[in-house]
Order: C-alpha cells, then sequence, then structure tokens
C-alpha cells in the first residue's frame, strides 16, 4: 500500500511574508494607493469643495458617503498605483537587457548614417514598389 503524498507549499524567497513576491509588490502598492485616497478624500472634506463637506457633515447618512466616497476612490488610486508599479517593472527589464546594435552585423538591417537617415525605410521599400504589380 502506498503512502499519500503530502505536498508542501512551494518555497518563495519572500523574507518570511508568505506571499510570492508580485503579490506583495501590487498589495504594496494597492494599499498605499488607498492611502493617498484617504488624504486626497480628507482633503476634499476639508477644503470643502463645492460644497461636499457641509453636504456630508450635515446629511444622516455622511458616515456611509464617506465610506462609499473614499473606497471608489481607494479602487481607483489603488488600480493606479498598481499599474505603475507594473509599468515600472517591464522599464527595469529593459535597463537590464543588453544593448542592441545599429544592425552593423547584418547589412540589410543596418541603418544609414547622416542626411540619408531619416528616409532608410523608404528606400529599402522602393525595389519592392517597383517590382510590385500595383506600381505597373
Amino acid at each position: 500500500m502506498r503512502k499519500p503524498r503530502h505536498h508542501s507549499p512551494p518555497d518563495f524567497p519572500s523574507g518570511g511574508a508568505g506571499l510570492p513576491p508580485l503579490v506583495r509588490l501590487l498589495a504594496r502598492n494597492a494599499a498605499l494607493g488607498f492611502m493617498v485616497a484617504i488624504v486626497f478624500v480628507g482633503a476634499m472634506l476639508l477644503l470643502d469643495i463645492n460644497g461636499l463637506g457641509t453636504l456630508i457633515l450635515h446629511s444622516p447618512d455622511g458616515f456611509i458617503a464617506t465610506f462609499a466616497l473614499t473606497f471608489a476612490t481607494g479602487l481607483t488610486f489603488g488600480g493606479v498605483q498598481m499599474a505603475i508599479a507594473i509599468m515600472q517593472l517591464a522599464e527595469g527589464e529593459q535597463d537590464m537587457a543588453p544593448p542592441k546594435g545599429d544592425g552593423a552585423d547584418d547589412p540589410a538591417e543596418a541603418r544609414p548614417r547622416g542626411r540619408d537617415r531619416d528616409n532608410w525605410r523608404a528606400e529599402a521599400a522602393l525595389p519592392l514598389l517597383r517590382s510590385s504589380a500595383i506600381a505597373r
């Protein structure tokens, strides 16, 4: 009879937090977005923009309105903050990539220098246009 196998959870290099690094990055940035939203809504209410602070203060359901406004703003700011973090990950990968050459190894992809550098693609396409049936 076989012994049942017990699978342990994957070992992530997370520093003891137990979550994968990407999940921790997203959670941290979402929390940052919510904190910015709390400050933003607080400033809107304190500055009484368009009478919003007065309206919420005199409303019997002001707490619910404040919570709804803060939660919706927090979702928006948290999503934006997570998107910024994800886009910065891609920038980091581009910075780490080896520099690409100018195609000097392959003469077909070598870019011309000097005054012809702006129309090199058009010049490369001219022989194709001349031989096509559309140009005839």
